[in-house]
């Protein structure tokens, strides 16, 4: 979940170590939660998705909710 006290941010990948120099410098804990590229998007070992399918269901999910 997100709270004040948590943050998803997507990196690209030659950015990450950098990421992660500055998060451990301002000690703050991060942790790699997958990747995304191609068409699909992985959590490894939670969720293997294909691309189009998300784009799908975040562009759709509220227009559908606020036509009933």
């Amino acid at each position: 979940s997100e709270a004040p006290s948590r943050v998803v941010a997507c990196v690209v990948a030659a950015a990450l170590d950098e990421v992660r120099h500055r998060a451990k410098a301002a000690g703050v804990d991060e942790v790699e939660l997958g990747s995304a590229g191609g068409d699909r998007l992985i959590v490894d070992g939670l969720l293997d998705l294909a691309v189009a399918d998300v784009v799908a269901a975040e562009r759709d999910t509220l227009p559908a909710a606020m036509s009933g």
